[in-house]
């Protein structure tokens, strides 16, 4: 006897939402499985000052465009299904309407039988990244992060307690983040059938509100960041890349953290939505390149620089309305980092009386409390890695002094 149109519903979505990798491993020959075994692990964090390799604009823009139609494809795909496609249009609203609580949720559920909360779930996650795209696509505004403030900002101090209102403050509404360089994402660790190993290139930033529906980064009704971690895989026999992302929330209001809690907190996040997710040195650097990146683009003083808007060709123009426009992040304050870097690591050696010349203090989060005493307002800075030796330091440069807050917070 057939399954009922619930079950079939549910089995399409729960099998939609599984590890793309899974189905390959097990279509995958013995062969491309050694072939798999013998690919080099991608580079991890930090990265390396001296070679970095610096994106341009059109990369930046390129890496957002390519998952935005890998997405795009991805569910038009899933849609050809029609139960699938009945439950989506059923769910999707949910993802933004304060008043459908759990109760209608309840009631959607039961209406695709026994299996249809288990099919709602994962239609709601499904869901979340495509409409997060739609809220990107309003602006379409790619941060292009200068590589050597990436690597200074993943080696930054992580113990600073951070308050979280401060996530409030992006400069543009819900960006995309380019990463200077592709990061090892946990479903790398399995490699069967995968040409390349698993790697994050960036991320997208939305919001979500008190009532835990999709918003805008702007909107003053703003909760939480909704960050997707864009993941981009290549299998062995495709010719185009697959992309998936990791969904990790960071709090807006109320309480303070350090990034290492944030990190905690979203591995734990990505290890209940994906089983096959391990925990490793790797995933914790990329998690924490992305909190410090967020708190970097929100911090008091951030190097925010050039806009360039490019326009898209004939064809790409016809489907959209809103260019992209790239955003330089750091590229004044990062060749300036790598001056000092090289500076630091020069040093003086022979007759006794020499002495080593200027090393670098590690970068550190520093809060500032601004304003009356009634009505004070917390001013997150990043304190770059700063250049110690009197002596030796450009003296263009200026000096940050850190000075206890108000109440000795």
């Amino acid at each position: 006897m057939p399954a009922p149109v619930s079950v079939m519903v549910a089995r399409h979505i729960v099998a939609a939402s599984q590890h793309l990798a899974v189905a390959h491993k097990l279509a995958t020959s013995r062969q491309d499985d050694r072939m798999a075994e013998h690919i080099k692990p991608a580079p991890t964090l930090p990265l390396s000052l001296d070679t970095a390799q610096v994106q341009t604009a059109k990369q930046a823009a390129a890496l957002a465009d390519a998952y935005e139609k890998g997405q795009g494809e991805w569910i038009a795909s899933l849609r050809e299904s029609q139960p699938v496609a009945t439950l989506f249009d059923q769910v999707a609203p949910l993802l933004w309407k304060s008043d459908l609580g759990v109760e209608h949720k309840n009631r959607l559920a039961r209406s695709f039988g026994p299996d249809g909360l288990a099919a709602v779930d994962q239609a709601m996650i499904i869901l979340l990244g495509i409409e997060s795209l739609k809220v990107w696509q309003r602006n379409r505004v790619v941060y292009r992060v200068h590589p050597n403030l990436a690597a200074s900002l993943a080696d930054t101090e992580p113990g600073a307690a951070i308050p979280c209102e401060v996530f409030t403050r992006l400069p543009h509404p819900d960006p995309f983040v380019a990463f200077p360089t592709p990061i090892p994402a946990p479903h790398g660790a399995d490699s069967s059938g995968m040409a390349k190993p698993a790697v994050y290139v960036g991320m997208l930033v939305t919001g979500l509100s008190r009532g835990l529906t999709l918003c805008s980064t702007s909107d003053p009704d703003l909760c939480l960041l909704n960050v997707a971690l864009v993941g981009r895989v290549h299998y062995i026999g495709k010719t185009q890349p697959e992309y998936r992302e990791y969904s990790i929330r960071i709090p807006c209001l109320g309480d303070r953290y350090t990034v290492d809690e944030m990190v905690e907190t979203a591995g734990q996040m990505i290890a209940t939505t994906d089983p096959e997710a391990r925990e490793n040195g790797a995933q914790r650097n990329a998690f924490r390149l992305a909190v410090s990146l967020l708190l970097y683009l929100c911090s008091g003083r951030s190097d925010i620089g050039a806009r360039t808007e490019l326009t898209p060709g004939k064809k790409k123009r016809r489907q959209r309305l809103v260019p992209n426009t790239v955003v330089d992040v750091g590229f004044d304050i990062g060749p300036k980092l790598h001056a000092a870097s090289r500076d630091a690591s020069a040093t003086s050696s022979g007759e006794s009386g020499s002495r080593v010349r200027a090393h670098i203090r590690k970068a550190h989060w520093h809060t500032y409390w601004t304003g009356p005493k009634e009505q004070r307002v917390a001013e997150v800075r990043w304190l770059h890695p700063i250049l110690v030796n009197a002596a030796d330091r450009d003296p263009s440069r200026f000096v940050v002094i850190d000075v206890d807050s108000p109440s000795g917070q």
